[in-house]
């Protein structure tokens, strides 16, 4: 009782608890790599014991969990405010100079941003650590802003440039485009050429389409620069989706300049599969 007692009067508004927490993950994200988009279940134990030390806080996994989303979900609201023009975001006090109306014209549109119009996002710099560039590949998590190499790739690889290879809506074909001879990624693709030279088709099996989309998100992957986050939401606002390929769409451009460079290069039809799969691998869907 004496335990439960005193858990009561710790909680997540404590910033102390939130910093630990949000240390001790990066830590555990830096050592032994993500689970999807989360942490792996001895990690978690892990923060658990460290929030139980410091600060006596003892909380079940599904609750950091739960906690853990909730900045993911903010940080990914807040990361294109900061890059708003105009400079309304003030960095040294982690707020944004935005008058009521302007907020309610930007929560009409992006709803999710409504919890930062009261309440800031926590320390950001350890935010960014944590969430940016977040998946998973092979053994353990990776992410393009990682500094270790990617699990099976060299660090020594030479890097593919898309742009060799005509852009990025070519990595899916077209039913009417003519299966190219001595392709380089023709194997990647699983692209299967007639006898007679008819035109190649798209599988739809799912196999299929995730050796696709793998292999060119490895090529985008690979650009070190891409559009800016207002100009992929623009093209984002034009369609007209809703919840979740709308949020999970937001959270993929907010990531990284490689996926913002994916999502201005493909059209609406190859964008709603590519978003859906990638919102799988993440976690996200």
């Amino acid at each position: 009782m004496e335990q439960s007692s005193e858990n009561s009067r710790v909680s997540w508004k404590n910033m102390d608890v939130v910093k630990t927490f949000l240390e001790n993950c990066i830590q555990e994200v830096s050592l032994n790599g993500r689970l999807g988009s989360s942490l792996k279940p001895d990690s978690w134990n892990k923060v658990k014991l460290a929030l139980e030390t410091c600060h006596r806080f003892c909380v079940p996994q599904k609750k950091m969990k739960n906690y853990y989303d909730y900045l993911k979900e903010k940080y990914q609201a807040w990361l294109p405010l900061t890059k708003k023009t105009g400079n309304i975001y003030d960095p040294t006090t982690n707020t944004f100079q935005m008058s009521n109306s302007e907020w309610d014209e930007y929560i009409k549109a992006h709803p999710k941003a409504k919890t930062l119009r009261n309440s800031p996002l926590p320390f950001p710099d350890l935010c960014i650590k944590l969430f940016e560039g977040s998946t998973a590949t092979g053994i353990h998590g990776w992410s393009p802003s990682c500094t270790y190499p990617r699990p099976g790739v060299s660090s020594a690889s030479t890097p593919i440039d898309i742009d060799t290879i005509g852009g990025a809506e070519d990595l899916f074909g077209d039913k009417n485009d003519e299966a190219p001879k001595d392709s380089p990624s023709q194997s990647s693709f699983s692209v299967e050429k007639k006898a007679s030279g008819k035109k190649r088709k798209l599988s739809s099996s799912h196999l299929e389409i995730d050796e696709k989309m793998s292999t060119a998100l490895e090529l985008l992957i690979k650009k070190s620069s891409g559009p800016d986050v207002e100009e992929c939401m623009d093209k984002l606002q034009g369609f007209g989706w809703k919840d979740p390929l709308y949020s999970t769409t937001l959270a993929i451009i907010c990531e990284s300049e490689s996926y913002r460079k994916a999502w201005m290069k493909l059209e609406e039809d190859k964008l709603e599969n590519w978003v859906k799969l990638l919102g799988k691998q993440k976690g996200l869907l």
